[in-house]
């Protein structure tokens, strides 16, 4: 490649005496390049922009050979979100010369930000690729600073793209060149725990956390994931110091002491929270339900009208009050808070599934189940919990072929949910794969055991045996 900035410092001197006028005249032409692209830069730097346009211009008029005038450009157009131009100019220097580094980041920058809010299409898809391609490109071109936000971006992409062994290396590389550089950290160890390497991506977040504390609920949420419950709690505990405005980390943590079997310390710290932030209906909705998982139904239901008269219409509180209802086979009144909540908010999937599996599981109205848990899975297509809903609704109806489909699709997603793989096994007894039935009532023991009886199932597991 031709390098633009040391040929035109090389030029800007004296033309020899005797000089042939062709020489006299493209060192003039240089050195009006080097002049014009200077002004281009201070106009710029000053807000004329017009102007320092027109000053690039004129540089890559005057030395049509230098890419890195319209690279510059480029950059230019880019900071000024105007994607056409930048992209013309940024491939006007790459053919003066593919080796110019500004070029190629500018149009790794411009396909990079064209995939931010786009769905996964093949557009989309070819702009992750031209964004990839240019951005490995130019950190094979030495010599250039901002190369650390270049293999930022790249290794952005690659997570995207969950090319994740990519993205470590590339990390690894950055952490190693750049020790200072902290946003690298953060993004290797999500690259670590996509892996599965956990204690690799937990070991970067403990170091990253003493002098970075907003990463303390990432590394608790990175605990949870892995059921490690002590350690998420204590790093929410931390988390809950360092944002104090909102009771958000103070829940994760009483969520985490639940899950790690310390219920009263979780039922603590949620009192606290109802105390320190009266003002929040989520941390009525937390304790109440933490209530009702003791069964302990009047303490949750004092918590819930308590909330009910501080923010009557919030659908939240009413929505957890219709849960508490049920749980105690308050079905009526189960059935009119799930009402109230829909007539609030049409679009309450949470409510819609709940109140069409309430009726599935009863046996009543199963058509109108059917119908409300549809309108919860058209606002939430694939979410496992309302298949399982929608399957089980299909089960009761006898129409099996609809109910298998939709439970097999919700036990392939919930793998440890012990209450989906019974529907499914259930399902599959009736339609007489007796072997298929009993693996999933297996999975159903070995998983999460939550609101099923182990005995029965095991009861369904011998008849099927023994009715092969």
């Amino acid at each position: 490649m031709r390098r633009f900035y040391p040929v035109l410092l090389c030029v800007m001197v004296t033309v020899p005496l005797g000089a042939s006028p062709a020489f006299a005249q493209a060192t003039t032409r240089a050195s009006d390049a080097y002049y014009q692209f200077l002004l281009g830069r201070h106009l710029a730097g000053e807000g004329d922009i017009e102007g320092a346009i027109k000053a690039f211009r004129q540089a890559a008029t005057s030395d049509p050979s230098a890419s890195e005038i319209p690279a510059e450009l480029a950059s230019l157009y880019f900071r000024l979100n105007r994607p056409k131009d930048a992209i013309a100019a940024a491939e006007a220097a790459l053919k003066i010369s593919a080796e110019t580094f500004e070029a190629h980041r500018v149009l790794g920058m411009i396909f990079a930000a064209r995939l931010d809010g786009a769905g996964r299409n093949d557009a989309s898809a070819d702009d992750l690729a031209q964004a990839v391609a240019h951005f490995e490109k130019a950190l094979t071109i030495p010599g250039y600073g901002g190369r650390s936000a270049v293999q930022l971006a790249l290794a952005r992409l690659y997570l995207r793209d969950k090319a994740y062994d990519k993205a470590i290396a590339a990390l690894t590389r950055l952490v190693t060149q750049e020790p200072e550089e902290l946003d690298a950290l953060p993004l290797l160890a999500q690259a670590y725990s996509a892996t599965g390497r956990t204690k690799e991506a937990a070991d970067i977040l403990e170091q990253l956390v003493n002098y970075a504390p907003q990463f303390y609920p990432t590394l608790g949420d990175l605990y949870a994931r892995e059921h490690q419950w002590k350690e998420a709690a204590q790093a929410y505990r931390e988390a809950a110091g360092v944002y104090t405005r909102s009771s958000e980390m103070t829940r994760r943590l009483a969520w985490a002491l639940k899950n790690g079997g310390d219920v009263a310390g979780s039922l603590s710290v949620l009192k606290e929270a109802v105390q320190s932030y009266p003002d929040d209906p989520m941390v009525y909705v937390a304790l109440a339900e933490g209530y009702s998982d003791q069964a302990q139904y009047g303490q949750a239901l004092g918590v819930l009208d308590q909330a009910v008269s501080k923010f009557p219409k919030n659908t939240a509180v009413i929505f957890q009050r219709g849960a508490t209802l049920e749980r105690q086979s308050r079905h009526a009144e189960a059935e009119q808070a799930f009402l109230d909540v829909i007539a609030r908010d049409p679009k309450h999937a949470p409510a819609l599934n709940y109140l069409g599996y309430m009726l599935a599981e009863r046996g009543e109205r199963l058509t109108e189940s059917v119908s409300y848990v549809k309108r919860a899975l058209d606002i939430d297509p694939t979410n496992g919990a309302y298949l399982d809903s929608l399957g089980w609704a299909y089960f009761k109806l006898n129409q099996l072929d609809l109910a298998e489909s939709n439970l097999r699709r919700a036990a392939e997603q919930m793998k440890e949910d012990s209450v989906v793989q019974d529907h499914f096994g259930d399902v599959l007894f009736r339609l007489g794969r007796n072997q298929e039935a009993i693996q999933a009532w297996e999975r159903a023991l070995a998983g999460d055991r939550q609101s099923i009886n182990p005995a029965e199932i095991e009861k369904k597991v011998q008849k099927a045996r023994q009715s092969k």
